[in-house]
């Protein structure tokens, strides 16, 4: 028989299930930033209730300064930590969204390319096959030109388009903040990214990161 202390952790994501809305992670926030109450949501457990379980949360959802409630709310955790947690759609990776830099720290991160040798950028015309962020959901796109949707379809890609701090964004948000759900379409500009020789972790990796999205 199997030891149930041997089996690795269960890979948890935490949602929060607020107003019917699945929310993701974005960051620890702090307290001071959380303000008046909207209600009440459920951040949902993980694990085999026979071992390594954590059994769903009920917590008070709150509004965060300066932030519209449909793009993220907070909430704290039985353990102290006030978390934000992110509406799908929104591009946490623009800088333009109110919790960027609460999220990667600054405003020029996430940064897709660094450590890759990037082409020149390759247009077309694109339609989102998922909502961006949901679930952590990355954008997975189906292209009209026939080379970039060749470099969506080949191994290893998955369909999916990078999009970091830098990728400008026009035309495509809610609230003034760049949003993306399944079914928008909009023109891509795309470049191919591959892994430098002098990064070993990278050698071999190719990624398509967006330079631009617009109507």
């Amino acid at each position: 028989m199997n030891d149930p202390e041997s089996y690795p952790e269960p890979d948890c994501a935490y949602p929060l299930i607020w107003n019917g809305v699945r929310h993701t992670v974005g960051a620890d926030l702090g307290e001071s930033r959380a303000t008046k109450p909207l209600g009440t949501g459920v951040v949902l457990g993980c694990g085999d209730p026979a071992r390594a379980y954590v059994p769903d949360e009920t917590v008070t959802v709150r509004r965060i300064r300066g932030v519209d409630p449909s793009v993220a709310v907070a909430g704290t955790l039985e353990g102290g930590s006030t978390i934000a947690w992110l509406a799908p759609g929104y591009i946490a990776e623009s800088p333009r969204h109110p919790l960027h830099d609460a999220i990667y720290g600054g405003p020029s991160e996430p940064d897709a390319r660094d450590g890759f040798l990037c082409g020149r950028p390759l247009t077309t015309r694109a339609r989102a096959l998922s909502t961006h962020g949901a679930d952590g959901e990355p954008l997975r796109v189906q292209a009209e030109d026939a080379s970039v949707e060749s470099l969506l379809i080949a191994e290893g890609t998955d369909r999916i388009v990078s999009l970091d701090a830098d990728t400008v964004i026009t035309g495509l948000e809610r609230h003034g903040i760049p949003y993306v759900r399944a079914g928008d379409e909009f023109t891509l500009a795309v470049r191919v990214c591959d892994g430098k020789e002098s990064e070993p972790g990278l050698v071999g990796l190719r990624l398509l990161v967006a330079d631009r999205l617009s109507p």
